[in-house]
């Protein structure tokens, strides 16, 4: 490396005004001088001291020092000093000393070191004492080589700086790297608010956490008058400077100067990026006082010209983060991936003793990536015994459980599993694996976890779960994924066939007992279909319930269906070999025989010739109950529901239990307002039905299946036909008990199927006149009886015929005189009101229509006539 030096003053002797180069070594070309002389600008002090005679105004107005990249090959370090007042008197003159560095540093000595060094000049050569300075010209430095590093700072002094600045080295550190960019490009600029002194040392601060020829990269400035117009990579600004409030994120990365150790939050800053480990580790490093460990690794570290800056600086953070472990400095977790990472491949250069620090240390802090824990210990393990790698072994257990979880796919994850599941024997302490014990049971409660990961989880709870846990997690996690038809029910029952799961076998047979009383189809089915072999075992003797099951399958498969009168046998065979199972030699009590027909019963249809043949050869409440439990907890009408409740209600009223017998009656009218035709009581039968239907017992697909047949019962046609009168009262219970509901669905039907039923019918017409006309009921029929007046039968009477209108209004007449005029004038002549009929008759079916007339003549009204109303009264 060759130097040159140049010399920048305000305060030179000629008198000459402007500021001027005072002296510069032979071979400066004028370009190259008019380049350095745009970096040797400084702002003077904001304003003459105090008194005009004090000495040395640069106790306010400190050096600046600049280190500046010109091109890949030139670089220029300068320093700037205020000197007072000139040869003219005039305040705030400079002097600027420059040195001008070409190629390769051969010195030890970094840029930053020459801070306060004692061959900085500050005034040109050969001259006398400036004014208002007292301190003459001191000698230049020797050609080819930077000024002398005697007043740089000290490593004490960085230590005590990262000290006093505790919480914000780091961050600091972090930005300058950045700033560097790969292959020394700038990416956002750093700015340092704070004194020059201040400045200076965060520079030097970071400069030493770098190996040597990145920290000879680092460009900055200590202190400038345009730091808009900087180009280094770490800029010092004094506090309140203008240029901090005004710099963006999208350029700079600001840093404040403030008090105490919480990070700072600075206004208009973007959050702190992710700190990197080598910023990590080397401020834990200055922070303990170790800045000897930091040089040596820095030292160590190879430079390798075609590896990244980023590979590169998670390589110095791997290195700096082992070196702090293994010398007992503490550091975060985030810390332990890249420390990881980098002794892996390492094994062979520490002692055994180093690696028990480094790995106690590293697994303190929380547990690494556990591929990379099984990764480094394969490692250590082709050196040193498996003893060593115990921590790694705990703290992969640790972290295991829960990202298998979030992580179901990951292949590394299992891989890492089994390797820590083998390992288990060599942790010898049981303390170690409390942390393990605790992540495992919150990942077996988490829901929805994918069945490979749980049956791995499984595997693992075996060996470190308590016998009641492990238990209790197989008989919640497993059973559900047996019952289910999938492929799940096949992975669990491979892996409750392992002989290591003897445990959680027991559990699960004890937990398909207990379903098999409560539910015993989805068991049923279980054993029938892909039972496999420890399920087909006898299961001990308190088990009876998932023994009959076992049974009752076996019996089936050999007997194959039943057909004909063969069924009744195979019936009654089924309940007493399953009565049998569970309550061996002996009549069965009643809590036996209902579970006895539940399980003979389970995963069949219910129909009355199974009932009714169990009832007959058990007619005993707990069969009654049986049956009727069937149908209240039917989950959609059937025709063999309703022949189960006709036959309960006909000859088992007393036997099954009152809470039953709402449904089972709504069921079994539901049934006979479809099949049974018209006649005396019937209308009661519509009352009984509508009365249950509004109970609590018409809730669910039952009650809706009811509320159907009411509506069709009221609005079939043919139910003129058979007896009108009957046919009057049913409608008549109807419309007084009619909800919003029913009165919606009959009037949807009621416009969908009358209007063909009416139209060209009279009789018809008449009879629906007298039905809605005269029919008064509930609120809701109330306010559904004038559309279907306007809407349906309106249109059907206009359609008549003349002759065949008048007839359908002297049938209304017969039985309600007063009902005929009311249709009669609405029809005719809009006029409003309607009443009800003073008596009770027929429907006028029976009565004559009266003769035939001649049709009308229908010319064209006559002027001043009034016209028909186009429906319903009042429109």
């Amino acid at each position: 490396m060759s130097t040159a030096e140049a010399h920048y003053t305000s305060s030179g002797p000629t008198g000459a005004p402007g500021f001027q180069i005072a002296g510069a070594s032979p071979g400066l070309r004028p370009a190259l001088l008019r380049r350095i002389e745009r970096l040797l600008s400084h702002a003077p002090p904001p304003a003459p001291p105090p008194r005009p005679d004090d000495p040395d105004p640069r106790a306010d107005v400190p050096a600046a020092l600049s280190h500046t990249r010109l091109d890949s090959d030139t670089t220029v370090l300068t320093h700037t000093v205020h000197v007072g007042r000139d040869h003219a008197d005039v305040y705030g003159a400079y002097h600027a000393h420059a040195v001008v560095l070409w190629g390769e540093s051969t010195s030890p000595t970094l840029p930053i070191d020459t801070w306060g060094s004692s061959a900085w000049r500050t005034g040109a050569r050969g001259t006398g004492p400036v004014r208002g300075h007292g301190t003459p010209g001191r000698p230049a430095a020797e050609t080819g080589g930077l000024p002398c590093a005697d007043g740089a700072p000290s490593p004490e002094r960085l230590t005590a700086f990262t000290r006093r600045h505790r919480g914000r080295v780091a961050a600091v550190l972090t930005d300058v790297l950045h700033a560097l960019g790969e292959d020394g490009e700038t990416a956002r600029q750093v700015v340092l608010v704070g004194s020059g002194t201040e400045v200076a040392h965060w520079i030097a601060l970071a400069c030493h956490s770098l190996p040597f020829d990145l920290a000879a990269l680092l460009t900055f400035t200590t202190g400038t008058r345009r730091p808009d117009l900087a180009p280094h990579h770490v800029i010092g600004v004094t506090c309140g400077s203008a240029f901090v409030d005004a710099a963006t994120g999208d350029r700079y990365r600001v840093h404040h100067p403030r008090t105490g150790a919480e990070p700072a939050t600075e206004p208009g800053a973007e959050p702190a990026t992710e700190l990197l480990t080598w910023a990590v580790a080397a401020a834990a490093l200055w922070e303990a006082g170790r800045g000897d460990l930091l040089h040596a690794t820095l030292a160590a570290a190879p430079r390798d010209p075609g590896v990244s800056l980023s590979r590169r600086a998670r390589d110095l953070g791997g290195a700096l983060a082992c070196a702090a472990l293994a010398e007992g400095v503490e550091l975060p977790a985030s810390t332990a991936p890249d420390a990881v990472s980098w002794c892996r491949a390492r094994v062979g250069e520490h002692p055994r003793a180093w690696w028990a620090a480094l790995l106690t240390a590293l697994t303190a802090g929380g547990p690494p990536r556990p591929e990379a824990a099984h990764d480094l210990a394969t490692a250590l393990e082709r050196r040193f015994d498996s003893a060593l790698t115990t921590p790694l072994v705990t703290a992969a257990l640790e972290g295991l459980p829960e990202l298998l979880v979030e992580e179901p796919d990951n292949a590394d994850l299992r891989e890492a599993l089994r390797w820590s599941r083998d390992r288990l024997g060599s942790v010898r302490e049981d303390r170690p694996l409390r942390c393990a014990r605790e992540a495992l049971q919150r990942a077996l409660t988490r829901d929805g976890t994918p069945v490979h990961v749980l049956l791995e989880l499984f595997r693992l709870s075996d060996l470190l779960l308590q016998p009641h846990l492990q238990e209790e997690h197989a008989a919640r996690l497993l059973v559900p994924w047996l019952l289910e038809d999938g492929a799940g029910r096949a992975a669990v029952a491979r892996l409750l066939g392992e002989p290591g799961q003897a445990r959680s076998r027991s559990a699960v047979l004890r937990a398909l007992d207990t379903r098999a009383r409560e539910e015993p189809g989805p068991v049923l089915d279980l054993v029938a279909r892909d039972a496999p072999a420890w399920l087909l075992d006898p299961p001990p003797p308190p088990l009876r319930a998932l023994r009959a099951v076992q049974r009752l399958a076996a019996a089936r498969r050999g007997a194959g269906p039943a057909r004909g009168a063969g069924a009744a046998d195979t019936d009654l065979a089924e309940l007493a070999l399953v009565t049998d199972t569970l309550d061996p030699g002996g009549e069965p009590d009643g809590a036996s025989l209902r579970l006895a027909l539940r399980i003979a019963w389970a995963g069949r249809a219910p129909d009355t010739g199974r009932a009714a043949r169990t009832l007959r050869a058990h007619p005993r409440p707990e069969v009654a109950e049986a049956a009727s439990s069937l149908v209240v907890e039917a989950v959609r009408p059937h025709r063999r529901i309703t022949a189960l409740a006709d036959l309960l209600m006909d000859h088992y009223l007393d036997l099954f239990p009152p809470r039953h017998r709402p449904v089972v009656e709504l069921v079994a009218l539901t049934g006979r307002l479809r099949d049974v035709g018209r006649g005396a009581g019937t209308d009661r039968v519509v009352r009984r039905h509508l009365d249950l239907l509004l109970s609590r017992a018409g809730r669910g697909p039952l009650g809706e299946d009811a509320a159907r047949a009411v509506v069709e019962r009221v609005l079939d046609p043919d139910g003129f036909a058979a007896d009108d009168r009957v046919f009057a009262l049913e409608f008549a219970e109807f419309a007084a008990l009619a909800t919003p509901e029913l009165a919606a669905a009959y009037t949807r039907r009621a416009r969908a199927e009358l209007p063909p039923v009416l139209r060209g019918d009279h009789r018809m017409c008449a009879a629906h006149a007298w039905l809605w006309w005269a029919r008064s009921g509930s609120p809701a029929w109330e306010a559904v009886r004038g559309p279907l007046l306007d809407q349906v039968l309106a249109p059907s009477l206009r359609a008549l015929r003349p002759a065949r209108r008048r007839d359908a209004y002297a049938l209304i007449g017969a039985v309600a005189p007063d009902t005929a005029e009311q249709v009669r004038s609405w029809m005719e002549d809009g006029t409003p009101g309607r009443g009800r009929p003073r008596g009770f008759g027929t429907v006028l079916r029976r009565v004559s229509p009266g003769p035939v007339r001649a049709r009308r003549d229908r010319s064209a009204p006559a002027p001043g006539s009034r016209t028909r109303p186009r429906s319903g009264p009042g429109r």
